[in-house]
């Protein structure tokens, strides 16, 4: 309705997009948010939007290339570096200088920040597991964790990591939707 009212409301178009993102419709997430993207290109939140949608499409280079973007613009988003940094390894990119780079920028160490550890290899999946206080946070960590056994090309543990993201995350969270799609792609 609002984008009806007003055609120029970015917020409506990333909203509804990101709607659309969660319910896997992905062709719609992407206009809705490039649309948005149009009406306001500085918004970081916009184009992490967007390479997350692309993501979870298994478009990696251009999920890479809007994460950038929006690092660009925002350059102590976590989640945006940890959504590039897969995307750039999904998309045979090197990426670790880059995560390890970005990570010396945060002002604090807490979750998700040992994710990066795991990816950057000092911290074991188990002990990234055992660093996630609360239930979030292990959604999260599941979710992760899955993308690091896909990475290492251990599809049964991705699988079974991708499984207690989609078991343990509420369906409004990014991991969510990221790890339905990804189960998706597992499949033969």
């Amino acid at each position: 309705k609002a984008i009806s009212l007003d055609p120029r409301f970015a917020l409506a178009h990333h909203h509804r997009g990101n709607t659309y993102r969660a319910k896997g419709d992905l062709d719609r997430a992407i206009a809705d948010i490039t649309k948005a993207i149009e009406l306001d290109p500085k918004n970081a939140g916009y184009a992490r939007s967007l390479g997350l949608a692309r993501y979870n499409r298994g478009d990696f280079k251009g999920a890479s290339m809007d994460l950038l973007r929006s690092l660009e613009l925002r350059n102590d988003d976590v989640y945006a570096m940890l959504f590039r940094h897969l995307a750039k390894a999904r998309a045979g990119e090197a990426g670790e200088m880059e995560l390890e780079a970005n990570a010396d920028r945060l002002k604090t160490k807490d979750w998700p920040y040992a994710v990066i550890e795991l990816y950057l290899g000092k911290r074991s999946p188990a002990a990234t597991l055992d660093a996630a206080v609360n239930e979030g946070d292990r959604c999260e960590a599941h979710f992760y964790i899955g993308q690091w056994h896909i990475l290492k090309a251990s599809k049964a543990e991705a699988e079974t990591a991708l499984k207690a993201a989609v078991e343990t995350c509420p369906k409004i969270l990014v991991e969510y939707a990221a790890a339905v799609a990804e189960l998706k792609r597992l499949k033969p």
